[in-house]
This record gives C-alpha cells, sequence and structure tokens, in this order.
C-alpha cells in the first residue's frame, strides 16, 4: 500500500468481471491506466457469498493507492442484464442471480455508483476504446471461456437490439436433439465450445484412449488450455476435440 499524499486525490474507477469461477477486478485512472489488479480463483454459490467476496476485492483496491479516489464501479457479468441495466434476467452459469435487481444492491453495498452490462458487451466497449477495434466502426467481438457470448458493435454503439439481449450467441441452437443446456434449452453452442464442455468431453473419452498425453493429469481435473496445449504437440484426440470445437464456431463466422 502507497503512503497517503497532502496532494489532491485523483479520480478513478474500479472494473469487475464476475466469471463462473472466478471474479477479476482492476483500478483504472481517468487516463486508462491500470493502477492495481486483483484476480481471485473461488468459488461463489450464492448472492451472500458473491456479494462478499466483491465487497473485499473493492476494499482492496481502494487501499492499494490513497493517492486515488473511486468514483463508480463497473460490473460485467455473464448474464442476460435488462434494457433498463438495473436487473440481471437470467444467468445460465450462475443462476442464484436470476431476477435479482443487481446494480441497487452493489450500490447498497459499496457505497458506491455502479455500472452493470453483459460481459461480452464490456470487453467489446474495452477493445473499442483501448484495445484492438480502436479504429473499426462495425465488429463482433466473440468470447469463448466458462460461457459462449458476443459483443456487437454498430458506429461504434453497442448494439442492445430491441430487448436488450443482442449478441447471445451463446445460445443458438446448433442441435435441437443435442446437450440439454442450463438455459432450458438444447444443442446450444455453448455446449459444445465453451471451456466446461471441452474437459467435458475429454473425460467422456479419455478412457477410450490411453495413449493420450493427458493421461498423465491425474493430481488434478483436466481443463480447456490442457486440451489445447496437448493439441499443439499433436496429441489425436486434443486434435479431434480441438477440430469439433472449430467446426462449430466456423458455422457461426
Amino acid at each position: 500500500m502507497k503512503p497517503p499524499s497532502s496532494s489532491p486525490k485523483h479520480d478513478c474507477y474500479i472494473g469487475i468481471d464476475i466469471g463462473g469461477a472466478s471474479i477479476k477486478a482492476g483500478v483504472v485512472d481517468s487516463h486508462g491506466k491500470i493502477r492495481a489488479q486483483r484476480n481471485r480463483v473461488i468459488a461463489h454459490e450464492t448472492l451472500p457469498l458473491l456479494s462478499q467476496h466483491i465487497a473485499g476485492i473493492v476494499g482492496e483496491l481502494k487501499e492499494a493507492d490513497l493517492s486515488l479516489e473511486v468514483r463508480g464501479v463497473g460490473i460485467g457479468v455473464p448474464a442476460l442484464v435488462s434494457k433498463r441495466k438495473s436487473r440481471i434476467s437470467i444467468s445460465p452459469s450462475l443462476p442464484y442471480l436470476n431476477g435479482v435487481e443487481f446494480k441497487s444492491q452493489m450500490e447498497g453495498l459499496l457505497g458506491l455508483p455502479v455500472s452493470l452490462e453483459n460481459d461480452a458487451n464490456v470487453a467489446a466497449y474495452g477493445e473499442m476504446t483501448a484495445g484492438a477495434a480502436r479504429e473499426a466502426q462495425d465488429f463482433v467481438y466473440v468470447s469463448i471461456g466458462t460461457r459462449v457470448g458476443a459483443g456487437l458493435v454498430i458506429n461504434r454503439r453497442i448494439y442492445q437490439g430491441a430487448g436488450g439481449f443482442a449478441g447471445e450467441l451463446g445460445h443458438i441452437s446448433v442441435d435441437p436433439e443435442g446437450k440439454k443446456c442450463f438455459c432450458g434449452s438444447s444443442g446450444c453452442l455453448e455446449r459444445y465450445v465453451s471451456a466446461p464442455s471441452i474437459a467435458q468431453r475429454v473425460e467422456e473419452r479419455i478412457v477410450l484412449n490411453p495413449s493420450s498425453a493427458l493421461q498423465i493429469i491425474t493430481d488434478r481435473p483436466i481443463n480447456a488450455q490442457d486440451v489445447s496445449a496437448a493439441a499443439l504437440v499433436g496429441d489425436k484426440m486434443a486434435c479431434v476435440i480441438i477440430g469439433e470445437v472449430g467446426r462449430y464456431t466456423d458455422a457461426y463466422n
């Protein structure tokens, strides 16, 4: 922690990304410079537990640099967010958030103004303002991780759609008779190309592939990064799985 200064404090903002198995956060000053970051790999199966983690991380970041004055918090969630950006309509990966007036709850908890948005839209906005899409007028940001989503930018504005839910590519059905999805539908793209689905595919096939390099991982669950690394060195099973992911995603390019 930096020592307090007698000079005026500088405005800053905290950004929080809530993932299925982690919470990432950072403090950004008015010039766009990241001043402090936190990354917590944690379980948060209930709203009170999630709130506790968020409050703790925000408290840490506020103390990380006492020359800064936090003016607000932006939160990206893996969820459909109401058009008024106050309520989480549905979150297939974090169902305990369904229907929660999350913005007002977080403002009451943190004592700061809070902006709430779908995580892929937040990422698209970040790429537009400070990343690879700074010169682009129109583009699509596709997020493939614990879930699958997209942020659509048209004329350098996030396109929300009539209901505010544009860009939910992960819940387009690619196989009506396929795997049941958390959203209640069947055969959603997310069930075939997300990181958990890749890991699940390995679990289903590894017994039948004793020569796979992934057999050496015995002290923890195999994850999508392991599969990608194995494919890069030519592991046959891993290459087949990554190829399947590629075919599903290529269909929507």
